[in-house]
């Protein structure tokens, strides 16, 4: 657990594979059934262009950010028409603040969503990045969320349920500058009922890169990594993740002393589905390494999912599957200032070298 994980290294401070990724075939899931549009590539030609919960790339493909940005769609228009690389969430036809049932008519649906204060305000703290989310859905024995931007990008996954029919859930989860749609799906046997939230936040011109990672429940505790050269993961100062940077300054990248060119890490999760999210609002020139450990030493291989976002846009969903624990997966890399994705997506056992400084995987990654 991380509140181990972080006395251990509170302490010594103070003293001195798995399957490869597979798309998911249309159909895998009740969100499937809303005709999700598979969206086109931005500035280069992908092979599967594939919907939400899918592999968005090739292994080996690069994808670019599209530089400026100046065709994104507003979200009131859908976004499937942003001309991602990776299709719209579901539900993505509804940007208004609404509640419905799936079907419409549904005997047995789950209960109208109640004490979500949260998403009951019109306008964000100022800068956030993430905000906490819970209520009921009394009947509910799942529940999904997904954040949209008014500039393509977009990012989900599953929430904690309380499985005994209160249909109480809680996350936090991350949202983007500007405007934001959040959707709440929450299911049982019979269908979904959903909410539909637009949530206002800061105002700004964009940041250079996001990572959100999201994960099933046999998954205990997955932790997201971005590295830069000379990329050693767990370095105290070239590896983003749960204890270099989460305080607000996050590491000293970049320009020293200068805020802007520095990742953070803001969420952080121990157990079941996350999510994590890393951020770097302005990334100096050169190249960034995602990874991913599975840090649990009793959970079951996991399937887990990571969007790309750079510079608002969503560029790739991959997922891996039978994802083993204290296995590490290398996702790719972002190169800036092109803002170009190219993914790697392989993994590694690190078993024999793992917790020697009570960090994780002593490998010498990537």
């Amino acid at each position: 657990m991380k509140s181990a994980r972080w006395l251990v290294v509170l302490m010594a401070t103070l003293f001195a594979c798995s399957e490869g990724p597979r798309p998911i075939v249309p159909g895998d899931s009740a969100a499937d059934a809303q005709g999700r549009a598979d969206v086109t590539a931005m500035d280069v030609s992908i092979a599967d262009v594939v919907s939400m919960d899918s592999v968005a790339t090739d292994s080996g493909t690069s994808v670019e950010d599209g530089a400026g940005g100046s065709d994104a769609a507003v979200v009131g228009d859908g976004e499937a028409g942003c001309g991602t690389t990776v299709a719209s969430p579901p539900y993505s036809d509804r940007v208004t603040n609404q509640e419905f049932t799936d079907p419409p008519m549904c005997t047995g649906c789950p209960e109208p969503f109640a004490e979500l204060n949260e998403l009951d305000v019109p306008m964000l703290p100022e800068s956030s990045t993430s905000i906490s989310v819970s209520g009921t859905s009394r009947g509910a024995t799942q529940c999904e969320w997904f954040v949209s931007n008014s500039s393509c990008g977009h990012t989900g996954g599953s929430i904690a349920t309380d499985f005994e029919g209160t249909g109480r859930f809680a996350a936090t989860i991350p949202v983007f500058c500007g405007t934001n749609v959040v959707r709440l799906v929450c299911r049982n046997d019979r269908g979904a009922r959903v909410i539909v939230r637009r949530l206002e936040g800061t105002r700004c011109t964009g940041r250079d890169l996001r990572l959100t990672l999201s994960w099933d429940e046999p998954g205990k505790d997955l932790e997201l990594h971005l590295l830069r050269a000379p990329r050693a993961l767990n370095s105290s100062t070239d590896d983003c993740t749960w204890f270099t940077c989460m305080a607000p300054t996050g590491l000293d990248w970049g320009v020293v002393g200068d805020g802007t060119d520095n990742p953070r890490k803001d969420i952080d999760n121990t157990g079941s589905f996350g999510p994590e999210n890393i951020f770097l609002d302005r990334a100096a020139a050169g190249t960034y390494y995602v990874m991913v450990e599975h840090w649990s030493r009793s959970g079951n291989p996991s399937t887990a999912d990571i969007d790309v976002i750079v510079r608002e846009r969503s560029v790739a969903r991959l997922r891996r599957t039978m994802f083993a624990r204290q296995f590490v997966w290398n996702v790719g890399t972002i190169t800036f200032p092109e803002g170009r994705f190219t993914p790697v997506d392989t993994t590694q056992d690190c078993n024999a070298s793992w917790m020697s400084t009570s960090r994780g995987c002593d490998l010498p990654l990537p």
